[in-house]
């Protein structure tokens, strides 16, 4: 039996035919007022940009700034050693054109360190602490001798040792590390060796009976170092080391006990044999407040104790070898405040050396400008 179509004008094919066309119509009218909703959103959104855009210019327009950060270290590419023009951009351009704000901020800054530097060199005449303990609360607890030294901001200092006479720097980062020997009385360079592209050099140290000086270099995660002669800088050996973090960062000498003492970033100082570089023993380090001496970086031996830089504070903790324990701990902020240094592309303190005079130490920091010689007190 064959079916036949409906016809057109029923009542019921009418009703269901406006239905359609109605819910068709409330369709088409949500998905309009959304799109007029996304278009208003958007149109508000790019609004707020267009305000933060051009109040960031206007900023930048209206006051010259130059900020580099200085958790990156600058090599030959840093804005004072290249001639970088801050209106063409063009590095190799003069910087005669760099405008006057630029020259009374960078002659401000200057002012306001060499205000700092003569008052670092006055003696602490009346220290806010009792008996020989110093603590990081007592503020500055040394007194900075004689005039700053000129140090190779391009160095991203990791090792600064001294061994008569003679004053030698390890230099990291990926393809810029180097060993150099760097005179003590005006910081330049005398011999610089590039280390190669594939190591990150680490913590120095210099050793040896006279006339047989060498050098100690550590990698920081290549597990791998070299013993150097002093005067040519030349590899002699290559060795392989372990630590708790598997990892290189300081290095001292203890000449009694014929002994390396190493650091790695944990709380632990790690000592080794100078003729096997076999590990002895591991000494685990508190600070003062009980926890553990975590970031232990650069080393030094001074008197029969352990001097560390800790990474990322502006400090220099005196650590007894046998004990483990910060005996003193020494507030160095206001050697080179972090706000005067970052505008330098500087980075945090690191580098500690005898200098050959007693109780003065080479102080410094990655790709610092400068070097200072100090006096610790209470030490």
């Amino acid at each position: 039996m064959s079916k036949t179509k409906p016809e057109r004008g029923s009542n019921d094919d009418f009703i269901q035919e406006f239905d359609e066309k109605i819910e068709a119509d409330l369709k088409l009218d949500v998905i309009g007022r959304r799109r007029k909703v996304c278009l208003t959103l958007a149109i508000i959104f790019s609004f707020i940009v267009f305000v933060i855009y051009a109040s960031f210019v206007f900023r930048k327009e209206s006051k010259l700034e130059i900020f580099i950060p200085g958790d990156i270290p600058m090599k030959a590419n840093n804005i004072e050693s290249s001639g970088y023009d801050l209106q063409t951009k063009d590095p190799y351009e003069s910087t005669s054109n760099i405008t006057s704000y630029h020259s009374e901020s960078t002659n401000s800054n200057n002012n306001s360190e060499i205000q700092n530097e003569n008052y670092l060199k006055q003696t602490v005449t009346d220290p806010a602490h009792s008996g020989d303990n110093v603590t990081l609360q007592d503020g500055r607890m040394f007194q900075v001798v004689g005039e700053t030294i000129w140090h190779d901001k391009s160095h991203f200092t990791q090792g600064l040792t001294y061994l008569r006479g003679a004053l030698y720097e390890s230099s990291g980062m990926y393809g810029q590390s180097t060993v150099c020997k760097i005179s003590p009385i005006t910081g330049k360079s005398e011999i610089c060796l590039e280390i190669g592209d594939k190591y990150f050099a680490e913590g120095l140290q210099a050793y040896g009976e006279e006339g047989k000086e060498k050098l100690i270099q550590l990698t920081w995660k290549q597990h791998i170092g070299w013993i150097r002669d002093a005067k040519t800088l030349e590899v002699i050996s290559e060795f392989v080391f372990n630590t708790t973090h598997n990892e290189g960062w300081g290095i001292c000498w203890d000449e009694e006990n014929d002994e390396f003492i190493v650091s790695d970033g944990s709380p632990y100082l790690h000592f080794w044999d100078v003729k096997t570089l076999k590990e002895k023993k591991r000494l685990m380090v508190t600070r003062q407040d009980g926890r553990p001496a975590n970031e232990l970086n650069e080393l030094e031996f001074v008197n029969g104790k352990v001097l560390a830089n800790i990474w990322y504070e502006d400090a220099i903790v005196v650590i007894d070898p046998v004990t483990g324990i910060c005996e003193k701990e020494y507030d160095f902020s206001t050697i080179w405040p972090k706000k005067n240094r970052k505008k330098n592309g500087a980075n945090v303190l690191n580098g500690i050396s005898v200098s050959g005079k007693d109780g003065e130490l080479f102080i410094t920091g990655k790709n610092w400008k400068k070097m200072f010689l100090v006096k610790l007190m209470n030490f």
